[in-house]
């Protein structure tokens, strides 16, 4: 649904948490199941006027379980955090990593609000995604089964009616997975493009108070503000959407397991004791499914942002770092050299230079001069290699820079 398998590959390392935190889920259910099975047994002795001891010994088994349960919920919510930090930890290195080794030239070409976004914003958006979303999945995905097997131990037809309307609850939101989806894709580019115009504004603030043009830009900003809480509330009326498909079948395996059940129990094809209790365990088989439901919106937002954390790790590197041993240039003579240099920029055809060649030896001063756009800092980006050029070469002490290890 709103598993993403590249995603799942930063849990190496952490994995055995995320089972163990599944494994306490799984007891926290168990002793969740125990709680409600003690307590309609309790029910049913008082109804049925048992003795006192036996009243009490289910009572502290209630009291017990929920102990238990507790315990087992917080070891699990422990876990499943703790292994999310670990990968947010892991994310953030090879992000770092990656940012590093595409250099500025990529970065450059990149608005950078919408890069904070993805590096800071979109990796915190992931701690509910590994810690809460991915073990509640398996969970909810478990447990139905484990408790069918119960429950048909105590009366095998209503354990059918409430596996199939568990099946229905966990199945029945992924026919509204691609909407959600579309959804939160426009969120996360709505807000990427309200960050990326805010820090723009921010950090070009004093130029637009000169020019008069604050206003402007701050009605802009407003509209991009609007587009995000457009696109939230269009997340939240879909995600409401898909929680009462959720609740539709919640509601609805209650209401046919108790309506048969009850019809049984009058035609005497069932006591009533058996069916209080499968009753009330019938509230543990939905739990799970609960839980999900109200981490669809988390998980929504996770595979979101990590489709701008894929987008900036996908970038290709513009500028290959040379294979030569450092100690083999540290020699260079104090001379640059361009030849017959011609560059246009990634994000557009036209030629920036062209077939530009000049010399510049030591003790040379040499001055560029030309209109906006003629490439005058597009020269000095050659020479610090934040590009190559598409042809020619630009030649540091006789040697290619190409040749140089962008370590020196």
């Amino acid at each position: 649904m709103y598993f993403n398998s590249r995603l799942y590959q930063f849990t190496k390392g952490v994995r055995w948490q995320l089972l163990l935190s599944v494994i306490f889920g799984l007891l926290t259910t168990a002793a969740g199941v125990g709680r409600l099975a003690f307590s309609g047994l309790a029910i049913a002795f008082l109804i049925e006027d048992r003795e006192s001891d036996i009243i009490i010994l289910a009572l502290s088994a209630v009291i017990l379980s929920i102990i238990v349960r507790a315990i087992c919920q917080y070891v699990k919510e422990w876990l499943g955090h703790s292994a999310a930090l670990k990968v947010q930890l892991n994310m953030r290195h090879t992000l770092y990593a990656r940012a590093l080794e595409l250099g500025p030239g990529v970065l450059d070409q990149k608005r950078a609000g919408d890069v904070l976004v993805s590096l800071v914003e979109g990796v915190d958006q992931l701690e509910s995604y590994f810690g809460e979303f991915l073990p509640q999945v398996a969970v909810s995905a478990i447990t139905p089964i484990g408790l069918f097997v119960f429950m048909g131990l105590l009366d095998l037809t209503t354990a059918g009616i409430y596996l199939l309307c568990a099946i229905f609850t966990l199945v029945a939101p992924w026919a509204f997975h691609k909407w959600n989806a579309t959804s939160s894709m426009k969120r996360r580019f709505a807000y990427g493009d309200l960050s990326a115009e805010f820090l723009d504004s921010v950090q070009g603030l004093a130029t637009l108070k000169a020019f008069g043009q604050s206003k402007a830009r701050g009605l802009i900003l407003a509209e991009k503000a609007r587009d995000v809480y457009l696109s939230t509330m269009g997340i939240l009326a879909r995600n409401v959407g898909t929680t009462g498909v959720t609740w539709l079948g919640i509601t609805g395996g209650a209401a046919i397991a108790l309506s048969v059940g009850a019809f049984r129990v009058e035609n005497g094809s069932l006591e009533l004791s058996t069916l209080i209790v499968i009753v009330m365990l019938g509230v543990e088989v939905f739990r799970p499914l609960r839980e999900l439901t109200a981490l669809y919106h988390k998980g929504m937002l996770g595979t979101s942002a990590a489709t701008a954390i894929f987008d900036l790790l996908d970038s290709e590197v513009m500028v290959e770092n040379a294979g030569s041993d450092v100690n083999d240039v540290l020699e260079l003579d104090p001379e640059l050299e361009f030849r017959n240099v011609t560059f246009s920029y990634p994000t557009n055809d036209e030629k920036v230079l062209k077939d530009v060649s000049f010399k510049v030896s030591q003790g040379e001063t040499v001055g560029i001069v030309g209109p906006s756009g003629a490439g005058k800092s597009t020269l000095i980006w050659l020479i610090l290699r934040l590009f190559d050029s598409q042809s020619g070469e630009v030649v540091l002490g006789g040697k290619n820079l190409k040749d140089i290890p962008i370590s020196l």
